[in-house]
């Protein structure tokens, strides 16, 4: 006979934190609250209230919570299926994300319209351009001041992989409609890799299902598909992945897979490059874990296996880009310094005050998570230190990441989609925390998440053809 487990402190005030915060959200998502859609200086639109339809909203929102539903009794024994299972809930929530603001076009429809529009998307026509100009990747850095919306601060990977894709299929409807389902498969990816780099934390399996579970609800996924930002989560658990490996091994291998990683990041976006914050924390304190006090200097001594690892990371990258080079004549830093020039021009005729970014960053970054995970993921490392667990160091290494660049203020503004890639620093400590709790306590946090997952997604538009 199964004796049920006594609530926890930590598990209390987590779980009434979370029902209190839910029921708020949802009330100030229900008015239209001013300010919660962001600050005057930018702020999501509001979508206009429709009334309620029992048949459409089982229809679209049914199938992702039965995947959903089906994964946790899968997880114990089946975790692979339990894990495909929420990849199909975390793609079916975008689509219904997507086909609540266009009713008349269907998910597809309006996948495929994002993807070959200018504001929205940008790369895919973009691409066009470029691909009609001789040894365009030569010339891409005098090509950039060209292009429009948000090809113009980027390296060319995803125009580079479009027009890839046109000398397969040339530009149309169908092609962008491939694009669209494509990256909708691409960003459900996370979902397994989260819980790849969980493990790899050395957490426990129902942590890092918990963690993964949580990632498959965020609004963020759907608010912004078809984009590559949702993508861009897989890459952050990749590099952490293969950087953490080299660490505990030593082993020269998993550095030049991490350098191999970190150039191709550098190659897609420049937004990986905030993730040197917690590289170099968990740098750090896997080098104080494996000190030998046996020795003089022994934290010093430590730091010596790092140090080699990053000169072999550093190697790695730069063999890269002179590859790249001598194979295509592209050239990496004339590319970073007019993107940054671009970058640099585009903000000096916005208004955003340097000291307001720091707290509205931070609560657009929780909104793309629908707020509710933070509270574990907080309340679980004060914990944590209260008992003297491992887990403790492992959160404040997580939650340095975000907080620095928030402070630093080196990429504010619609955080709630260019910061993806730093949501695995607040799930997998949330994940830890509520692996902890009982079953009934998880699934009150899981149906409130999706449910504001849900009215976010349902209250504000966040990308439009």
């Amino acid at each position: 006979m199964r004796v049920r487990r006594p609530l926890r402190s930590s598990e209390a005030i987590s779980l009434g934190a979370v029902v209190v915060a839910g029921a708020f959200f949802f009330v100030l998502l229900s008015g239209h609250a001013q300010g919660l859609n962001g600050p005057s200086y930018w702020q999501w639109p509001w979508l206009p209230e429709t009334p309620f339809d029992a048949r459409e909203a089982l229809a679209l929102y049914a199938p992702p919570i039965v995947c959903f539903v089906v994964a946790q009794q899968l997880a114990r024994k089946h975790r692979a299926l339990a894990l495909g299972a929420l990849m199909a809930c975390a793609t079916l929530l975008m689509f219904a994300a997507q086909e609540v603001v266009t009713p008349d076009a269907t998910w597809l429809e309006r996948g495929g319209q994002i993807v070959d529009s200018l504001g929205a998307h940008s790369y895919y026509d973009e691409a066009q351009v470029v691909a009609q100009e001789p040894e365009w990747l030569a010339r891409f850095p005098e090509l950039m001041p060209r292009l429009r919306c948000h090809a113009p601060t980027k390296p060319p990977a995803i125009l580079l992989l479009y027009t890839w894709l046109f000398r397969a299929s040339s530009p149309s409807a169908q092609t962008a409609r491939f694009v669209a389902l494509a990256l909708a498969l691409l960003a459900s990816c996370a979902v397994p890799m989260i819980y790849a780099l969980a493990r790899t934390l050395r957490q426990r399996p129902a942590a890092a299902f918990a963690a993964a579970s949580l990632f498959s609800l965020v609004p963020a996924l759907g608010a912004f598909w078809p984009s590559f930002d949702a993508v861009y989560a897989v890459m952050t658990c990749a590099q952490v992945i293969t950087w953490h490996r080299a660490l505990v091994t030593g082993h020269a291998r998993w550095a030049i897979a991490f350098g191999l990683l970190v150039a191709i990041a550098w190659f897609v976006a420049y937004n990986f490059l905030i993730l040197g914050a917690f590289l170099l924390l968990h740098a750090l304190v896997e080098s104080w874990r494996r000190r030998d006090r046996r020795v003089a200097l022994p934290y010093l001594r430590a730091l010596a296996r790092p140090a080699l690892l990053a000169a072999i990371v550093v190697a790695t990258i730069v063999l890269f880009y002179a590859g790249l080079r001598a194979l295509t004549g592209f050239d990496a830093i004339a590319t970073f310094r007019t993107a940054i020039g671009i970058q640099d021009h585009l903000a000096t005729g916005l208004d955003r005050p340097w000291e307001r970014t720091i707290v509205y960053d931070l609560t657009d970054y929780a909104l793309g998570m629908a707020w509710l995970p933070v509270v574990p993921a907080i309340v679980g490392a004060c914990d944590a230190w209260r008992d003297r667990r491992r887990t403790f160091v492992l959160a404040m290494t997580c939650f340095a990441q975000p907080l620095i660049v928030a402070a630093i203020g080196i990429m504010p503004t619609e955080t709630a989609r260019t910061w993806i890639l730093m949501m695995p620093f607040v799930l997998v400590p949330a994940g830890i925390e509520i692996a902890r709790w009982r079953r009934s306590s998880r699934a009150v946090l899981y149906a409130l998440t999706m449910l504001l997952s849900i009215a976010i997604t349902r209250a504000m538009l966040f990308t439009a053809p």
